[in-house]
């Protein structure tokens, strides 16, 4: 997605605002008023006011109709939401009410109750029934012209692609939320999303953009009831930041002395060796977080009294870090657990509900699912031979195009050779009348002279007889076969060991890495991607052998590009560098 698509996205949820607040109000006439500010005020960010409207239905309506106790339930939930209480407990009655709006075709609170199935969906961990959902609801909020349901779908849909690091298809959602935020004039979300894009950032490692969005979102929730969720939050983000990049200056000027700080604080001692202060805050962050932070914190204080010549407290500290270890490892056995049961109890309410459904739909689908999955196999099988074809094309290819490499190369060296031999020869020659001259000084000159050709045409033999014989021995290697046989015929797991191989192999023949290194700042991934372009592997088995897709490894390949040549390039620009690079 681009900036014409933000701004086109943008500009139709203002154009037909209107029309769709109209439709609701028509809709929500035979509702309480109070129940339909309610939902408005939660929907604009102003949950105090949602708290007190929908206290006041709930008194005042002690015995409402089905439409009216049906949207009640609806905001009850919406009220849970937006408090961050959804919970497994409330799965059931959000099912239930998407099903009722669907029957009574109310897309836009059908909508919402498929956002918080959704939530809760994404709140234990199973992305892709959240995603189904989620997706399903921003058509009907689009339908609706809800820009700010699409606003609240968009950063949960966001969020179940940045938990899961797909960030390319993440950032897309967290840019329109806050676009859509940002046209409402919705501070609050607003707020939320520059807090998001600097989450995206830091996983990018794109520092400059961490700090805009963190800033941002800290101008943006100074006035908000939020504060402490965003504004805390994120300046406690901006700090780590700053430590983690030594800028021990500015975290100094901005972080504050809380204890939602006291880590911080730990690190930026740690950072400029104030070992005591360093203990102290350390020691006052034990027992806060969970057993992972507890054994990072155990392990340091550790090495710290360790430092300071303390070996008893050293020694204690190891202990209790044992015990954390063993108590992380029962905690994470116990959240699988829990992961697992929640998962079965999803699976049994979803079977019940499809039984039922399968049994009206089942006998009429059935012909038209076979006629379909057959197309899509032979379809499916078509590709499958012609990428296949196509791969075997352009590894031939590169193949050759190396091989014609080499060739250029040893006739380049062979040249060298040949022009150190002639300067040898009238060397000899000047050599000789020297000697006939008796100019002593000269002839040792020029006897220096022709021995440092000599050694040099020797040299540029070895050279190439040292370099031909480990790209040799490579390309004997077990290693090699598995890499450059495709997909389908051959085993592409990497162990961290063949890593190191592949790198030692490679640095030895091309100095590849450290050449790289020296130009840009290349990530462990952006560096493999180049080993394997260096053999000649297709992008296909490149994305196979890192478990990526092959759009993210054509994304990185183009990112590399940029920093490489410092000009913007499409992805094969990138096998031609590397292929051309280290002879």
């Amino acid at each position: 997605m681009n900036s014409k698509f933000f701004s086109a996205a943008i500009a139709l949820v203002c154009f037909t605002l209107s029309v769709g607040s109209f439709h609701s109000c028509k809709e929500n006439n035979s509702l309480p008023q109070e129940l339909v500010m309610a939902d408005s005020a939660y929907m604009q960010g102003d949950y105090l006011m949602g708290d007190v409207l929908l206290e006041s239905v709930r008194k005042k309506y002690t015995q409402p109709d089905e439409e009216t106790w049906m949207y009640l339930q609806l905001i009850t939930l919406e009220r849970k939401c937006m408090h961050g209480e959804l919970s497994y407990n409330d799965f059931s009655l959000a099912d239930s009410l998407s099903r009722y709006y669907e029957q009574k075709s109310l897309g836009d609170k059908q909508a919402k109750a498929l956002y918080f199935l959704g939530t809760i969906y994404y709140k234990n961990k199973d992305y892709p029934s959240a995603i189904g959902l989620l997706l399903k609801a921003k058509q009907l909020a689009a339908k609706c012209h809800d820009s700010r349901l699409l606003c609240l779908l968009s950063r949960r849909i966001g969020d179940v692609y940045f938990d899961q690091q797909v960030f390319d298809e993440c950032i897309p959602y967290f840019k329109l939320y806050y676009q859509i935020a940002e046209q409402n004039k919705d501070t609050l979300r607003m707020a939320y999303g520059a807090s998001r894009m600097g989450l995206v950032s830091t996983i990018k490692q794109d520092a400059d953009s961490i700090e805009y969005y963190y800033k941002r979102a800290i101008e943006l929730g100074k006035g908000l009831p939020q504060k402490e969720e965003i504004v805390d939050i994120t300046i406690s983000n901006l700090c780590d930041l700053y430590i983690q990049t030594e800028q021990f200056d500015k975290a100094l000027e901005l972080m504050p002395r809380d204890s939602l700080n006291d880590a911080n604080w730990a690190y930026w001692h740690y950072g400029q060796h104030n070992l005591d202060s360093a203990a102290y805050y350390f020691q006052k962050t034990l027992g806060r977080y969970k057993w992972a932070g507890e054994v990072e914190t155990l392990r340091i204080l550790a090495e710290i009294e360790e430092q300071r010549g303390d070996l008893r407290a050293s020694l204690g500290y190891y202990r209790r870090l044992a015990e954390a270890e063993d108590s992380l490892k029962v905690q994470q056995r116990a959240e699988e657990t829990m992961r697992t049961e929640a998962q079965f109890n999803y699976t049994s309410i979803q079977q019940e509900r499809d039984r039922l459904e399968r049994r009206n739909t089942e006998q009429r689908h059935l012909l038209q699912l076979l006629i379909v999955l057959t197309v899509v196999v032979v379809l499916l099988a078509l590709l499958v031979l012609l990428a296949y074809r196509k791969h075997r094309q352009k590894a031939q290819a590169v193949q050759e195009r190396l091989e014609k490499e080499r060739e250029e190369q040893a006739l380049q060296s062979r040249l060298q050779q040949e022009e150190n031999r002639r300067q040898l020869e009238a060397l000899q020659q000047q050599l000789d009348e020297a000697r006939r001259q008796d100019d002593a000084a000269r002839a040792e000159r020029l006897q220096m002279e022709a021995e440092v050709l000599a050694t040099e045409n020797e040299n540029i033999e070895a050279r190439q007889r040292r370099k031909e014989a480990l790209l040799k021995e490579l390309m004997q290697t077990a290693l090699y076969q598995r890499l450059k046989a495709p997909a389908q015929e051959g085993d592409h797991h990497m162990s961290e060991a063949d890593w190191q191989e592949l790198s030692t192999r490679l640095d030895e023949i091309y100095e590849l890495g450290p050449r790289l290194l020296g130009l840009a700042r290349l990530s462990e991934t952006e560096l493999r991607i180049c080993y394997l372009l260096k053999l000649g592997v297709a992008t296909t088995d490149i994305a196979d052998i890192l478990c990526r897709s092959k759009s993210a490894v054509s994304m990185a390949k183009q990112r590399m590009v940029m920093k490489l040549t410092g000009r913007r390039g499409k992805a094969d620009m990138l096998d031609e560098l590397i292929v051309d690079f280290g002879g």
